[in-house]
């Protein structure tokens, strides 16, 4: 049982792990992209991963969570053994599960340097699987992207304005974020800012708030539809300046939701 306690030898390392990416390699091995509490995001061969009767077959599949006992080559981990703890078969079966959990890993691959370890990420990624898997979707990639910001060091200054410090919360004008200034700039600053989302003071409050919550508390919260549209515009804009770059997923979460609106 990989899973119990046992310390690390030589170049044998074991490690809780998410599979962030699975490409077939050989005949009848894989290559996965690891997400390793241990590790870090790493790439390590699973050899004979894909033979019908391999104990391991389940154990690269995209999403998977378990425990990863790994050599350190030159220039590639290899597998020795691997155990599953949560397949998170929803987030392969259903689409928009899949969607934004796609999302989720895509950012975290952008953000995460190779074999950095950050047990913070790696907790922040497990819990916000479980989340889309098994409550809403999205809800758990806000969640995702919110303590992301604060793990990573780029979180953004929300309830006070980024030039002259009013507390925004207290402004009856428009509020707008720019994500080029780190943060909110009040009704009286962004009149001369040709850039910017107007947000709503519920939305600032809302995100906040959800950089210190706990996973579980997460599942009482009821959310208005017009805070995660908000939510998603800041996220969005905000990953766009710090990565100069749009995140492919966004047109997959985009398109399946354009499928589910024709489907009813």
């Amino acid at each position: 049982m990989l899973r119990g306690g046992g310390e690390n030898t030589g170049k044998l390392l074991k490690t809780q792990g998410i599979v962030l990416h699975s490409l077939k390699y050989g005949e009848a091995d894989v290559i996965i992209t690891l997400f390793g509490r241990k590790t870090g995001k790493i790439s390590a061969v699973v050899k004979g991963a894909r033979k019908p009767k391999s104990s391991m077959r389940g154990t690269v599949q995209l999403f998977n969570y378990g425990y990863y006992l790994l050599y350190k080559g030159k220039s590639l981990y290899t597998a020795v053994q691997c155990e599953t703890v949560e397949p998170f078969v929803p987030l392969r079966e259903q689409l928009l599960k899949l969607a934004y959990a796609s999302y989720i890993s895509e950012l975290l691959t952008h953000i995460m340097p190779h074999e950095e370890v950050n047990p913070a990420a790696f907790d922040l990624l497990l819990s916000s699987l479980k989340l889309i898997s098994d409550e809403n979707e999205v809800l758990g990639a806000r969640y995702f992207d919110i303590n992301l910001m604060k793990i990573s060091g780029f979180f953004p200054r929300l309830l006070s304005c980024v030039v002259c410090a009013k507390n925004v919360l207290n402004d009856r004008g428009t509020i707008v974020f720019t994500a080029s200034k780190g943060g909110v700039l009040c009704s009286q600053c962004s009149q001369n800012e040709d850039e910017g989302i107007p947000v709503s003071r519920g939305t600032l409050v809302l995100t906040n708030r959800l950089s210190s919550m706990e996973p579980d508390f997460l599942k009482k919260l009821k959310i208005a539809p017009q805070f995660y549209e908000e939510m998603a515009e800041i996220t969005k804009e905000f990953w766009k300046f710090i990565l100069e770059r749009e995140l492919k997923t966004l047109n997959f979460i985009n398109n399946v939701k354009d499928m589910n609106k024709k489907e009813r």
